[in-house]
């Protein structure tokens, strides 16, 4: 994967970190920052999703050279 697509690793790292924020604030028992991070996680995977839709699926589509 070239390196127009690295919003791919950057997203999932911003993923991972929005988790962890969410579980951290669960245990203790933070429930508006849990509310918070859930949130900032369900609309960056909907933008990521729909990057996917958008420009990563159609473009691996076209490229007859990936496998």
């Amino acid at each position: 994967m070239n390196d127009s697509y690295s919003w791919l690793l950057h997203d999932h790292s911003g993923f991972e970190a929005s988790l962890d924020s969410f579980t951290d604030a669960v245990e203790r028992e933070a429930w508006s920052d849990a509310e918070d991070a859930f949130w900032q996680l369900v609309e960056g995977l909907k933008e990521h999703m729909a990057m996917e839709e958008e420009v990563l699926y159609p473009a691996y589509e076209s490229d007859p050279d990936l496998p």
